[in-house]
């Protein structure tokens, strides 16, 4: 038996030789995770006008692959984010800037995005089902390969149908 040492959490663990661990890439998934989370909870009290909450900015940071189910970014910038692959079913993204997000794959089944910027987003291959675009500004955006009702698209301002 060999040694394997993960670098993120310090540990110790015995693997086989030609055997191959994932815990450093599940750990550093749940860390980055935890931390959105926290600051999730910091917007939350700041959309709640509660004392010590304030509006985070989630501009420019990778999202990508997290599980952010029925996650609360209203009014949250977003611009230039990468969101690839993230899960964000029954997220409530309204008035959110994402103009520039990268939302490829990811899920969106039944969030809502109204009146999101979604200017120059890249939506390709995601699953909007359900999800309600009333209002969103999607100038410029990507949804070829997406899963989308049209009818959805009609309530936004700007789309084309991909």
């Amino acid at each position: 038996m060999t040694e394997d040492i993960h670098a993120n959490s310090g540990k110790t663990a015995e693997t086989r030789p030609g055997q191959t661990t994932f815990a450093p890439l599940a750990d550093g998934l749940r860390q980055r995770e935890v931390r959105i989370r926290e600051r999730l909870a910091v917007h939350h009290h700041w959309l709640a006008g509660d004392e010590g909450g304030e509006r985070v900015d989630f501009s420019h940071e990778n999202l990508s692959g997290l599980p952010l189910r029925g996650a609360n970014f209203q009014d949250a910038p977003l611009s230039g984010a990468n969101l690839e692959g993230a899960d964000l079913s029954g997220a409530n993204l309204t008035n959110a800037n994402l103009s520039g997000a990268s939302l490829a794959n990811a899920n969106l089944r039944g969030a809502v995005l109204v009146n999101a910027d979604l200017s120059d987003a890249d939506l390709r291959g995601a699953d909007l089902s359900g999800a309600d675009l009333s209002f969103a500004d999607c100038w410029r955006a990507n949804f070829k390969g997406s899963r989308i009702d049209p009818a959805a698209l009609h309530r936004a301002l700007q789309c084309e149908t991909p």
